[in-house]
């Protein structure tokens, strides 16, 4: 099996982007003359405009609210130590996941700045710990020790572990890049992307936003807020619309046909996962304003079943096709914070770059 160079294909063919945007051969330059994806290059461009900084809100101010609210402060940290752990799986796997599968340079572009974005989420999980939870490390670890807890991560890992291991092999020339192997993995790897970005870190934000309604925990759930709308607004229709593409191609329809009974269960166990999970923290934390236990599991269903309607696969999670969860709208969108300077900080601004006597300025709009 002929190897190309890993690092720079000098045979790359530049128009290959006409057809899937992976396993066309190995990238040599990195690409905008022969550009055809323009969405997914204008979606890259939003996320680089809405950066933020993991410690943008002042979050030592949640810290008492972990002693005034005790059995809310469980389920926060619970939800701390879930997205913690989701976040850095996304963040250690995305890039090397994604990158033996040979992403065209706008794919590749948008992978590369995702993976980023995933840091900084773990990231601000991180400082949440630190900063805001009293004895954090150790009640993360406690966490952490939980079997439901780590079943919820454990899932869609191991479909990225299988991914990885396949991508490896194709690096090694071990398996074939044109071969119905990679094409499956590729498809598997998109699905589970999008169950996890969809299916799981979405319904997760639900609790999280029924305290922050409640005023408490603020500055974790202002910066719970920006993660939400990274996802919402820039990863979920990324994927969506990656996933889309790749299904107008016959070999890639074909993978999903074969891979049809795997992602079918993926998205099954994740609803039966996530549900369980929203009865427990209901459970620590009884009912909250604007939302009940059953809301909390109707916005699972909801989430589950756009992802089986994408994917075009049938299956046995309750069929939900209208937010049950109305409180997630605002929360968002950053523009309704209606937020007065005197209050603190809002997190409805993006990053922009203005020119200054021939130099580019980054800053932020709330400077202006």
């Amino acid at each position: 099996m002929t190897q190309e160079n890993l690092a720079f294909n000098q045979n790359a063919i530049y128009e290959f982007q006409r057809g899937s945007m992976f396993l066309q051969g190995q990238r040599g330059l990195i690409d905008s003359v022969h550009r055809v994806h323009e969405d997914v290059f204008s979606t890259y461009k939003l996320l680089k405009r809405q950066d933020w900084d993991e410690l943008e809100f002042e979050l030592v101010n949640a810290r008492a609210d972990f002693a005034r609210y005790p059995k809310h402060g469980e389920m926060m940290k619970n939800n701390i130590g879930w997205q913690w752990s989701g976040d850095s799986a996304a963040a250690n796997s995305l890039v090397p996941m994604v990158a033996p599968f040979q992403p065209c340079s706008d794919a590749w572009l948008w992978f590369v700045k995702q993976g980023e974005n995933e840091n900084l989420h773990a990231l601000s999980y991180s400082e949440c710990v630190k900063i805001s939870v009293p004895d954090g490390m150790r009640e993360i670890l406690r966490i952490h020790r939980d079997q439901d807890t780590m079943r919820r991560v454990n899932y869609i890992t191991e479909v990225f572990d299988h991914v990885m291991k396949v991508g490896a092999k194709m690096q090694l020339g071990m398996v074939d890049w044109r071969s119905e192997e990679a094409s499956d993995a590729l498809m598997l790897m998109l699905c589970a992307i999008f169950c996890l970005e969809r299916q799981q870190f979405m319904p997760s934000f639900a609790n999280t936003a029924a305290l922050f309604f409640q005023s408490m925990f603020v500055p974790i759930g202002q910066t719970v807020q920006k993660i939400a709308v990274d996802e919402w607004g820039t990863h979920i229709p990324q994927i969506r619309r990656i996933i889309q593409h790749e299904l107008t191609i016959p070999e890639r329809r074909a993978s999903m046909k074969r891979i049809e009974p795997l992602v079918r269960n993926l998205i099954e166990e994740v609803a039966h996962n996530e549900v369980t999970w929203n009865t427990r923290q209901f459970q620590i934390g009884g009912e909250q304003v604007g939302m009940t236990e059953q809301m909390g599991a109707d916005y699972e269903y909801y989430a589950a079943t756009d992802v089986a309607n994408e994917l075009g696969i049938v299956t046995n999670v309750p069929v939900i096709t209208r937010n049950p969860l109305p409180m997630m709208d605002n929360f968002l969108n950053l523009n309704r914070e209606q937020k007065a300077v005197m209050e603190g900080k809002g997190g409805n601004y993006q990053t922009v770059a203005i020119k200054k006597s021939g130099a580019l300025t980054s800053l932020n709009i709330d400077d202006l």
